[in-house]
């Protein structure tokens, strides 16, 4: 039986024109944000992806999955057909999802999140890597007394692993520590999702068919029946989730998958009215030394600007920190020597305790959007409100 835990070793690249690299934004609710940040002083944030089938869509995993045995026989020759399950049912589903967009302040999103103000929160996670909450490092506990051997693939435990990949080198498959030494992590690779069905059609040709040969190499894995058929069952499984109606263009999401082997705990709780599967993932930055959150912006509502203050004494550590009053915000808009039309130069220039103002060019207009101010936190954090009106 395919060990599916493994299957975040491969998906970097299975599907690596697929993966996207940049700045990308989980929306939640207050609650959610608390929960996350929990122990953000601690330099670490928390994901809780949830179970494939219990998404807000109920649709969502149904039309993945006809989508796919609707047109595997399609493309696929006849080499490749054998490999397909008798039941399309057969495929793994024990797949756990978080969902991320490439834009940090849409109007749709803040909707799902109502009246008491929505956050959103800015990763880049080229620069983190993930582990499961058993797995992480103890931050008492300096890194060269940690036992990676227990966290790596070796000789006794080599036969779990579907893929073959070589141990004897550093590579991308594996997260590395800022000293060189090497751990088995959470991939977070962001899949893009995709919407229309000429993309959804072209990404399984192209992962089954042009491109299967080269992508089964860089994986190290040769042209015998059991491992093409791993490689088939394992990339349909990731490619379930990447499916998602047209109508929701617009969210303009992406998403880390993860696959829990049989030691992964897996927790519950209440989600509008159902009992939610969910797992535990720990992030942390590659840098030690840096946060692995790099922004987050608080929607509209009618407690925006408290929330704002609040997420700012949150990330300063201080209980008594100076109010920021709308009035504080609009001085700053203001100032002309205290803006930035690039947020990397904000980051880089941005000194603790200070407001800045941001204004970019929109991408989809071609105009200036609405200018925004940052506070930037004593982490590096920067935490602004979003500019769009709130309607009660």
């Amino acid at each position: 039986m395919t060990n599916y835990s493994n299957i975040y070793n491969a998906l970097p690249v299975i599907f690596e024109d697929n993966i996207y690299k940049g700045s990308l934004y989980h929306y939640t609710s207050i609650e959610g944000f608390l929960l996350m940040l929990q122990s953000i002083n601690q330099k670490k944030c928390y994901l809780f992806p949830g179970h494939m089938r219990y998404q807000n869509d109920k649709k969502e995993f149904d039309e993945g999955l006809k989508f796919v045995d609707d047109n595997f026989l399609k493309i696929t020759s006849e080499m490749w057909k054998k490999c397909f399950p008798k039941e399309i049912e057969e495929i793994n589903t024990n797949i756990f999802i978080s969902c991320f967009s490439s834009n940090g302040d849409l109007l749709e999103q803040w909707k799902y999140y109502g009246s008491k103000c929505g956050l959103s929160i800015e990763f880049d996670f080229s620069e983190c890597e993930g582990f499961w909450e058993s797995q992480e490092i103890p931050l008492s506990q300096e890194v060269n007394e940690y036992n990676y051997n227990e966290h790596i693939l070796t000789e006794e435990n080599e036969g779990n692993d579907p893929f073959g990949f070589d141990k004897n080198i550093d590579n991308h498959y594996f997260s590395t520590s800022k000293k060189g030494l090497t751990r088995q992590g959470i991939s977070l690779s962001p899949i893009n999702v995709l919407y229309e069905e000429d993309d959804k059609h072209n990404v399984l040709k192209k992962t089954l068919i042009t491109d299967i040969n080269k992508k089964m190499l860089e994986l190290n894995l040769y042209e015998s029946y059991s491992e093409l058929n791993q490689y088939v069952e394992c990339t349909i499984s990731a490619f379930i989730p990447m499916c998602k109606n047209y109508y929701f263009k617009h969210e303009k999401e992406s998403r880390l998958l993860f696959f829990p082997s049989e030691n992964t705990e897996i927790k519950y709780r209440e989600k509008n009215g159902r009992i939610l599967p969910y797992l535990k993932c720990v992030v942390v930055n590659k840098d030690s030394e840096k946060y692995p959150v790099l922004s987050v912006m608080v929607g509209p509502g009618n407690n925006q600007n408290l929330v704002f203050n609040a997420v700012i004494n949150m990330l300063d550590g201080i209980d008594n920190h100076n109010f920021i009053s709308e009035k504080d915000c609009e001085k700053v808009q203001n100032s002309l020597d205290l803006c930035y039309n690039c947020k990397s130069e904000l980051r880089e220039k941005a000194k603790p305790g200070r407001l800045y103002c941001y204004q970019k060019d929109n991408e989809e207009t071609g105009v200036q959007d609405k200018v925004v101010t940052y506070y930037s936190s004593r982490t590096g954090i920067l935490v602004s409100k979003s500019p769009i009106p709130f309607r009660d």
